[in-house]
């Protein structure tokens, strides 16, 4: 009899366990979602009033989404409606850090729209722009990017910004 007694404690207590460890792993989830990445960059020009970053996917190039801390849970958000791309200070700073919606890529590009109003896009290989501290159970991670190890930057037409989503950011001085 002692031993059933025994025996059905450490049941619950397991089960306890369990549910404690299930409570734990949905709150990390809803503090950090599993596809947020940190991006840090470097070495930026400080004439650019617009930057985003863009993936080179099979499908073609793809606009990454800005991940947001607003007051009731996160979101994301396009980078063409959202205030943390642009710059209202001309004298913008020469490195910028954001969080977004990682989507596994050949390559990642920074977008940037220049005072002047130009458009380009400065890409890096995955060996510049490497995602660290990615795990397997719970996502997130970092990737820094230094334009000194830019690959290649070329300029964008407005029928590539139209097809990123970039409609508000093309009409905007």
């Amino acid at each position: 009899m002692k031993f059933l007694k025994t025996r059905r404690r450490r049941m619950i207590g397991l089960c306890l366990f369990a549910i404690s460890l299930h409570i734990v792993f949905c709150i990390e989830r809803a503090e950090n979602t599993y596809d947020e990445v940190k991006i840090d960059i470097h070495g930026l020009h400080q004439n650019k009033s617009f930057i985003c970053f863009v993936a080179e996917t099979e499908s073609g190039p793809t606009v990454m989404q800005w991940y947001l801390a607003p007051m009731f849970g996160k979101g994301t958000m396009h980078p063409d409606s959202c205030s943390i791309s642009f710059f209202l200070d001309r004298k913008s700073p020469r490195s910028f850090r954001g969080n977004v919606q990682w989507i596994h890529l050949q390559r990642i590009g920074v977008l940037i729209k220049t005072a002047d109003g130009e458009w380009n896009v400065t890409w890096f290989s995955s060996d510049n722009a490497e995602l660290n501290g990615h795990s397997l159970l719970f996502g997130g991670g970092g990737v820094a990017i230094d334009f000194a190890n830019a690959d290649e930057t070329e300029p964008v037409s407005v029928e590539q910004l139209t097809k990123l989503g970039m409609d508000y950011s093309l009409i905007r001085d």
